[in-house]
């Protein structure tokens, strides 16, 4: 059989024994989310915490590491994200619809998280607030 012929696929050159890139920033979000609800014992997703006042290391690996998970320019998942619409055909759609809507559903999933844990108001009251009156 003639090598001309034969179709290569990117995933036949994909080299095994090391974790992918986005488990590792994964588990780094996960465990910053794990810091910071230990050190302020537990967090909810009902309320803004306002945790960035108190943890911003914790803050900013989470927000990359979410910037990363959801297909941010710079990262690996947005390579995997153009290689994956890119391999989907035109007829289908179907397909296409439903990866689509996942991408932004798990977009704003994690921006929700980030925000309802880190952003707003802070739950102890001695922090600075800035009212709308003034």
């Amino acid at each position: 059989m003639d090598k001309s012929h034969t179709q290569c696929h990117w995933y036949e050159h994909v080299a095994v024994g090391q974790p992918p890139f986005h488990y590792q920033t994964k588990c780094a979000g996960y465990w910053s989310l794990y810091k910071v609800s230990s050190i302020e014992n537990g967090l909810g997703l009902n309320d803004f915490h306002g945790h960035i006042y108190e943890h911003p290391k914790y803050g900013l690996l989470f927000l990359l590491c979410a910037l990363t998970m959801i297909g941010f320019p710079i990262s690996p998942t947005f390579l995997g994200y153009d290689i994956l619409f890119a391999d989907i055909e035109e007829n289908h759609l179907l397909l296409l619809i439903i990866s689509g809507f996942t991408f932004i559903f798990l977009e704003i999933a994690i921006v929700r998280i980030y925000a309802r844990v880190f952003l707003g108001q802070h739950i102890k009251n001695y922090h600075e607030v800035a009212f709308r009156s003034s």
